[in-house]
């Protein structure tokens, strides 16, 4: 069974499930088989509007700013042009330079704030789009340039020559975008489906029953003129060809591809008809159609004929070609970018695998290094050094297998891994290449892990266990006790006790690792329980709040909606975090009985866990890699604009600091009177006069303050300034 047949049954008995139950991570299994170009409509049909899958535009942050973000998620698309190769890879669009099909080279990740599901390219002009349509100069294809943004949802477009199209909310649009600076729509009509592919003359959109052509040789007033019946998976078009590919929903071993002249859109002709021959994505190059991963002659389209064929993993979502270069590339889901040799087009090899990236489901920072849990890539290294640029260093992965947790500490990180050994240890001393060096099988696979001195927490379904890792080579389970049943849970501890999210969630007591014990229960589901002081925060739909004065005895005492679902709660002092499906949101919840939200910052993707390391936060979001965060001024006087053109400077040094730092400014030396610290949440927790200015600086004494973000406000001569500094 392949193909749409395969993925309408696997969707089908998932999509009824996610109909009875709403949740968003059983209808995010079920699009895992579902082709990119077809989502939207897949999710249309079932009467389903989600932020991140459907037409939604991210609105603007406040509280809260993108730092940088490590975008790798599953592979998409690929496209080329001469030795330039562009890959749709998660929330990024990786550049390579295969000028040496040998050893091609990555020029650069250019990072979007959606997930890159298309990109095309034209000349020095990149386009990609998903929530929004973004051209891009690739002049230096090794740092794009921005040119301008089409505020418009798409499934997929296509480039031709000067004109850009596009269905968006069933109207189907050609933009002029020879000045790509700023590209103006010149035509539209009423019509559904994808654009995938288009001609000077035809724009091809592929619907669920049947193609459908529109005559766009007049581009200000494009129309339907004809179809083409059967269940189209993709289409390409040149001149007056259109090879496409289809497949009987109803019969899973009936495929085809066929070749049919569209000189007359109004009349399409089927030329001819090539059974057992079919993939979601047609590239034409040369005489020649490539379809993952079949090679098709069509140098009489009249009588195509299959010439070779090569069998590749995973589920193959795009395809691009080049004779010149002797290499088909072809995009596939988790294994990423595989290069295959067709020198002999009658027998194409596989050559090298690249780029391999999968869902961050979890992350675990420890100094400048982050650990990531990237479900079936295994486990990830990336360089935190630069927030804004996090580089990836090396992995560790094994074919059919999935990492789901993680945490490190110095030289190793344990991974709960499935199959078995369910429980890994693995050296990082040299990050570029993790080896595993132990393991052995808890009782249950580990969803979530927290790692406390030399104790390893780890809750899995249906368990919750304590491993000693003081030896990491040799770690030991402690104890273990039963819990409820859990698909993702999520753990956290305080003190003697430890929350895991299950269904339903439960307080456990570690106050001896060896025998931990259930005692206490939420009486609910969540996907994480997070405590603070007396309170726990639990993440089941919004965030519910939970008195544990007596952990025995749990109790809500109220509740904050988010809107969207929320899965993650992490606290930061007075704030929480909160993951949801549409970004992450900030609350003062410095009195619980008043919650408020207070900042917020959309995500390409739903955000599976959050994890806080100062001064950051990082988001595990599923296909888009992981995002990292920083607080802005929330609850703090934002500088106004004319303030800000009169701005002095001022600096915190040493930044981060431990015990003493120095405020300085550049001049005029006398400028500031006052000095007020504050907090987050905009609360003073610290004061000082203009008796400690001693010339252009003044001495701060943070010794008593809590690690964490702070800002110091300087005012003087009407004037006010602020500058932030973290307090290890």
């Amino acid at each position: 069974m392949t193909g749409r047949a395969f993925i309408l049954l696997c969707v089908l008995g998932a999509g009824s499930f996610a109909k009875e139950h709403p949740d968003f991570s059983v209808l995010r299994d079920s699009l895992l088989t579902v082709p990119p170009k077809i989502q939207t409509r897949w999710l249309k049909e079932r009467g389903y509007r989600l932020p991140g899958l459907t037409e939604y535009l991210k609105p603007e942050s406040t509280g809260l700013r993108l730092v940088g973000k490590w975008g790798r998620g599953r592979a998409w698309e690929v496209t080329g042009q001469d030795s330039l190769v562009f890959m749709s890879l998660g929330s990024e669009v990786a550049i390579l330079n295969f000028a040496d099909p040998e050893q091609p080279e990555l020029l650069t990740e250019l990072q979007l704030d959606y997930l890159a599901l298309q990109a095309r390219v034209r000349d020095s002009l990149l386009v990609t789009g998903r929530n929004g349509i973004d051209l891009w100069s690739i002049s230096d294809p090794r740092q794009p340039t921005h040119l301008s943004h089409i505020p418009c949802f798409v499934s997929d477009f296509d480039v031709v020559d000067t004109f850009l199209y596009f269905v968006s909310t069933d109207t189907f649009n050609i933009y002029n975008i020879a000045r790509p600076a700023s590209p103006a729509r010149i035509g539209f009509c009423q019509d559904s489906g994808e654009v995938v592919t288009a001609t000077r003359n035809t724009s091809v959109l592929l619907l669920r029953d049947f193609l459908a052509f529109i005559d766009v040789s007049d581009p200000t007033a494009p129309h339907q003129v004809g179809t083409y019946g059967g269940w189209p998976l993709a289409a390409a078009a040149r001149g007056n060809l259109c090879c496409a590919t289809f497949e009987n929903p109803s019969q899973p071993e009936e495929s085809w591809f066929d070749a049919i002249d569209i000189s007359n859109p109004a009349a399409p002709v089927r030329l001819a008809r090539l059974d057992d021959v079919s993939g979601i994505d047609v590239a034409l190059e040369g005489s020649y159609a490539f379809v993952p991963m079949q090679i098709v002659s069509i140098a009489d389209s009249t009588h195509p004929y299959l010439v070779g064929e090569q069998g590749l993993g995973g589920m193959k979502w795009g395809i691009w070609a080049s004779l010149t270069l002797s290499r088909c590339l072809v995009a596939s889901d988790c294994v990423g970018l595989q290069s295959v040799d067709i020198s002999d087009l009658g027998n194409p090899q596989l050559d090298t695998f690249l780029l391999r990236a999968d869902m961050a489901v979890d992350a675990w920072v420890d100094g400048d290094r982050a650990y990531v849990a990237n479900y079936r890539d295994g486990l990830k290294v990336l360089d935190v050094t630069v927030p804004a640029s996090p580089v990836e260093l090396g992995g560790r992965m094994e074919d059919g297998s999935w990492c789901e947790t993680v945490v490190a500490r110095d030289s190793f990180a344990f991974v709960g891994w499935w199959p078995r050994p369910t429980f890994r240890t693995v050296l990082v001393s040299d990050p570029t290449n993790p080896q595993e060096v132990a393991g052995f099988s808890v009782p249950s696979k580990p969803e979530d892990m927290v790692l406390r001195d030399t104790l390893v927490f780890g809750a899995g379904r249906l368990r919750f266990y304590a491993v000693n890792v003081a030896q990491p080579r040799e770690s030991v389970l402690v104890g273990s006790c039963v819990t409820g049943d859990a698909t993702s849970a999520g753990l956290s501890l305080r003190d003697t006790l430890a929350f895991v999210g299950n269904f339903v969630s439960q307080v456990v007591s570690i106050a001896d690792p060896a025998s931990p014990a259930v005692v206490g229960t939420f009486g609910r589901g969540a996907w994480n329980v997070a405590p603070r002081d007396t309170f726990a925060f639990v993440s089941s739909g919004g965030v519910i709040v939970y008195s544990i004065a007596d952990p025995s005895q749990p109790h809500a005492i109220d509740s904050l909606s988010l809107g969207p679902s929320t899965y993650w709660v992490e606290p930061v002092g007075g704030l929480l975090y909160t993951g949801n499906r549409d970004g992450v949101h900030v609350v003062d919840a410095t009195d619980v009985h008043n919650m408020r939200e207070v900042g917020f910052c959309a995500t390409p993707y739903s955000v599976k866990r959050l994890h806080y390391s100062t001064p950051y936060v990082y988001a595990s979001c599923w296909d888009a890699g992981v995002c990292i965060f920083e607080s802005t001024q929330v609850a703090v006087g934002e500088v106004t604009p004319a303030l800000r053109k009169r701005a002095i400077g001022l600096k915190v040094l040493p930044n981060p600091a431990a015990d003493r730092a120095r405020l300085k400014w550049a001049e005029p030396p006398g400028w500031a009177a006052s000095f007020t610290v504050r907090d987050v949440l905009g609360k003073e927790v610290m004061r000082l006069d203009r008796a400690a200015v001693v010339g252009r600086t003044v001495s701060l004494d943070v010794t008593t303050l809590a690690s964490g973000v702070y800002y110091v406000e300087a005012a003087g001569q009407g004037r006010r300034e602020s500058v932030k500094f973290v307090k290890r």
